[in-house]
């Protein structure tokens, strides 16, 4: 199983990192693409590292999750390059309040639109943006962020994969952070349309790290702590299935390990089979 691409939000930032348009209209410090890209990754891991944590889980009771075609054998499955001064990305703008009064990479409230491209391998690759990003409070460099909007990453000729970003926030709660996760990524496979595949998630949960005090959001999240999500996710294509996350509870340990954890999976599986996974597990072994 793969992780789910959660990190197109970060590969979509990346292309904008090799872009030079971003104007101020404040005379403050201005939000770098690059600083942006690295608290964006850092509210991605524990996703991420959770929901493979869970898949292992899963497997090892020999029940697979569901997993939409195109996460596994698409031109998206891997990026085709991270250097950002190989995209061409002269018809991006930045616009809006590009400040950050708090010097945390994070604009005041900016919109990011156009698209950028890169052709390699006798492939050219595409991200058209029209997606926005704010801070949660200018005045916090720990206070976190949201995000909107669509990104359409393709591969021409061969995909396209357009997401829908209803909301994506991060927000500071406590000693920890309270995140949403909401949206719907459409794929199209220009060569086979049996791998078409439509899927909703709709995910929230709190990142409490064990150390609550950080220089960085990036540092936050790096660093161990627990991860506690619901939610569920809705594959509608030549698969057909329903996963709904219960109960998702796992401690990491400063080496990003899932030295503990309390998972409850429920759904319908790709051949419209019920099933229910209920795993629990007190070291870095996992169940």
């Amino acid at each position: 199983m793969k992780r789910m691409p959660w990190v197109l939000l970060l590969l979509a930032l990346l292309a904008l990192a090799a872009c030079n348009q971003q104007t101020s209209n404040n005379t403050t410090n201005t939000a770098s693409s690059e600083d942006a890209i690295s608290n964006v990754t850092a509210s991605e891991l524990p996703v991420n590292h959770a929901l493979y944590a869970g898949a292992i889980a899963a497997t090892r009771q020999n029940v697979t999750l569901p997993i939409p075609p195109f996460l596994i054998g698409s031109p998206f499955g891997a990026p085709l390059t991270l250097d950002t001064f190989a995209w061409d990305c002269r018809d991006v703008t930045a616009t809006g309040n590009l400040s950050d009064p708090d010097d945390d990479g994070i604009p005041a409230d900016a919109h990011y639109s156009g698209y950028c491209s890169v052709t390699g391998n006798g492939t050219t690759f595409k991200w058209t943006l029209n997606y926005d990003l704010k801070d949660a409070n200018s005045a916090d460099p720990l206070s976190g962020f949201s995000a909107s909007g669509q990104i359409t990453w393709e591969a021409v000729g061969q995909a396209k994969l357009v997401w829908t970003i209803n909301k994506h926030e991060v927000a500071k709660s406590g000693g920890g952070y309270n995140l949403i996760y909401q949206g719907n990524w459409e794929y199209t496979d220009y060569t086979d349309p049996n791998n078409n595949a439509t899927v909703n998630y709709d995910f929230s949960g709190t990142w409490t790290p064990d150390d609550p005090n950080g220089s960085s959001l990036q540092d936050i999240f790096n660093r161990a702590g627990t991860f506690d999500m619901s939610g569920s996710l809705d594959v509608n294509g030549s698969c057909t299935a329903h996963v709904s996350f219960n109960t998702f509870n796992i401690h990491f340990n400063d080496d990003y390990c899932a030295d503990s954890g309390n998972i409850n999976v429920s759904g319908t599986d790709c051949d419209g089979n019920s099933y229910t996974v209920s795993v629990s597990w007190s070291s870095c072994d996992g169940p």
